[in-house]
């Protein structure tokens, strides 16, 4: 399934992988998509399967049931951008960053990944540990 169309304020594909997702991450995200329409959901809830694999890959620390994309509902996203002029997907720190600055000024209970110490995982969002 493909991201379409490349921006605008609702794409199918998030759509399907938000369902599974925390509702406090769905309202994230529907902020999210007002202020960058480039903006799309790569992973939420990911099954044991999926969570071996990006564990295998070196993507995740965390084993099969032990991430927050293992629970359901999710209380994690991952997210990446589209280039608009050509759909090429990119993963910028300085990206995630602005979406993370815009979370905190609303007041959303949720941490980005990008400020972990030690390994930095700037496409992840989660719900804040005192909001679970």
């Amino acid at each position: 399934m493909k991201h379409f169309p490349r921006s605008g304020p609702d794409c199918a594909f998030c759509n399907e992988k938000m369902r599974d997702a925390h509702e406090i991450l769905q309202n994230g995200f529907r902020l999210i998509k007002a202020h960058f329409q480039d903006c799309h959901v790569s992973w939420a809830f990911r099954n044991e399967e999926q969570q071996n694999d990006v564990y295998a890959s070196g993507k995740s620390r965390a084993k099969w049931p032990t991430s927050p994309h293992n629970k359901k509902p999710s209380r994690a996203m991952d997210l990446f951008q589209i280039r608009e002029s050509d759909g090429v997907a990119q993963w910028r720190k300085e990206y995630f960053e602005q979406i993370a600055d815009l979370l905190k000024a609303a007041g959303q209970p949720i941490f980005w990944g990008g400020r972990w110490s030690g390994f930095s995982d700037p496409p992840h969002f989660q719900i804040a540990l005192d909001q679970e």
